[in-house]
C-alpha cells in the first residue's frame, strides 16, 4: 500500500512544481556550505520535418549560462525568437523573416548561442550536430509555455571560487 501512494503521490508533486519547490529547498540548504548559485535550465524540444529544434525562454537576468547575442537583439514580445546563426545562413533564413514550427508562426528578430551548448548539442542521445537540420530558439516566458515539445528542466550550477577538475 505505501509503494502505491508514493507512486500517485509523484505526479501531483509534479504537477503543481512541488517537486521544484523541495529540490530547490535542499539545494538551498548546501549552497552556503559549497559556495556555489545554481538555476533550472529549461527546454523543449521538437521535430519540424527533418528538423530538430530545441526551445529555451530567454531571461535576461540569469546568473549562469547567459545568451549570447551575435546579431539583432533578444525576444522581447510574444512569438518574436532568435535562433543560431549557422542553421539561418544554411537555412537562407534572415533577421525579420517568418519561421513556423507546427502552426505557429514566429519572427526571427537575432541571432543567438547558447553557452551551454558549445557544439551546440541539441541532446546527450545527439551529440553530433547537422547545423542546416539542428536549431535553438529563444523566446520570451509567455511563449515558450505555449511552445509545444517535449519538456526538460535541468539544473545548472556555478561555483564561486575555482574548482580543481580533477
Amino acid at each position: 500500500c505505501g509503494m502505491n501512494e508514493t507512486i500517485l503521490i509523484a505526479p501531483i508533486f509534479k504537477k503543481y512544481g512541488l517537486d521544484i519547490e523541495i529540490q530547490n529547498r535542499k539545494l538551498d540548504t548546501i549552497t552556503e556550505k559549497y559556495d556555489f548559485i545554481y538555476q533550472i535550465e529549461k527546454s523543449k524540444t521538437t521535430k519540424e520535418d527533418n528538423v530538430l529544434i530545441k526551445a529555451m525562454p530567454y531571461m535576461k537576468d540569469k546568473k549562469i549560462n547567459k545568451t549570447y547575442l551575435v546579431e539583432g537583439r533578444f525576444p522581447k514580445e510574444n512569438n518574436e525568437i532568435t535562433m543560431l546563426p549557422e542553421f539561418a545562413r544554411l537555412n537562407n533564413i534572415k533577421i525579420g523573416d517568418s519561421y513556423t514550427v507546427g502552426d505557429i508562426t514566429y519572427q526571427v528578430v537575432g541571432f543567438t548561442y547558447a553557452p551551454d551548448h558549445i557544439y551546440p548539442m541539441i541532446s546527450f542521445s545527439m551529440p553530433k550536430i547537422k547545423k542546416k537540420q539542428n536549431n535553438i530558439i529563444f523566446m520570451n516566458e509567455t511563449t515558450y509555455e505555449k511552445f509545444s515539445g517535449m519538456s526538460e528542466d535541468t539544473y545548472v550550477l556555478k561555483y564561486n571560487h575555482p574548482v580543481d577538475r580533477k
